[in-house]
């Protein structure tokens, strides 16, 4: 399941229960130097399994 398939209203009550696995780590790192300021920088796009549980609200009758 994807955090996107979890309809928008019920988005904030998402209760991240654990990652369960790391599928992809990209990425990089740099370090810029601008008025003798070290100014460290990142890129990282990162895939995770996970598990988790959202307040569902309740089912209305027609």
């Amino acid at each position: 399941m994807s955090i996107k398939s979890i309809p928008q209203q019920t988005a904030k009550d998402l209760k991240l229960k654990q990652t369960t696995k790391v599928e992809k780590v990209e990425g990089e790192a740099y370090v810029n130097v601008r008025k003798g300021k070290i100014i460290p920088s990142y890129e990282i796009s990162l895939t995770l399994g996970w598990a988790g549980e959202a307040k569902m609200p309740p089912a209305t009758r027609s």
